[in-house]
């Protein structure tokens, strides 16, 4: 996103990583750093940097008070939202799945305590139907059990789809690399060397 481009609806931005690695630029898309420099929204940060001219520190300690359990910026966001919302309010996740990669199972649980926390305050969560999160089995709801199956059974499909196609890219590698060694040996053989 260029730095200074109007970002309708954006009211914050939120880069809670530590500095060596939102500063990087092999860990973070190109242009992260100008536009977090002239980001024209206040960017709440662990930390002020003077070269970010809207850091803002992420109030920790005061979010902290009342539950104590943030394993991700996305933890932290809700937090935020929480402690500034009221009961009837929304709350809305598009693009936040945490199903992606093994860290994101830590991150998950998380977020989905948050969301719990949400609802026990009468904030109201939306989310696309697709996204992942609280997206466990119904359990003793016999109306639910064939929604659940068919959703559950969905999910699968799709990751045996996944697993298969990553399957086969690893067998490829493996052939590939079964060869490579074929040749080594050959020519090692060929050079006159033994096997070790």
């Amino acid at each position: 996103m260029p730095a200074g481009k109007a970002l309708a609806g954006v009211t914050r931005w939120y880069e809670l990583h530590p500095e060596g690695w939102w500063r990087d630029p092999s860990r973070r898309a190109k242009g992260h750093v100008p536009f977090l420099k002239g980001c024209p929204v206040p960017v709440y940060m662990a930390e002020v940097f003077s070269d970010i001219p809207q850091a803002v520190r992420l109030p920790r300690e005061h979010l902290r008070k009342q539950i104590d359990y943030f394993t991700s910026t996305v933890a932290w966001m809700l937090a935020m939202a929480l402690d500034e919302l009221q009961r009837g309010d929304f709350i809305q996740l598009w693009g936040i799945d945490l199903s992606s990669k093994a860290e994101y199972h830590r991150q998950r649980t998380c977020v989905e305590f948050w969301l719990g926390v949400a609802w026990a305050k009468g904030i109201n969560v939306q989310m696309p139907p697709t996204c992942p999160l609280l997206q466990g089995a119904s359990y003793a709801i016999p109306e639910a059990d064939g929604v659940d199956r068919l959703r559950h059974i969905s999910e699968i499909d799709r990751r045996l789809k996944a697993a298969g196609s990553e399957s086969k890219l690893a067998s490829a590698r493996v052939h590939e690399l079964n060869g490579y060694q074929r040749g080594l040996l050959d020519a090692r053989a060929l050079l006159g060397g033994t096997d070790t």
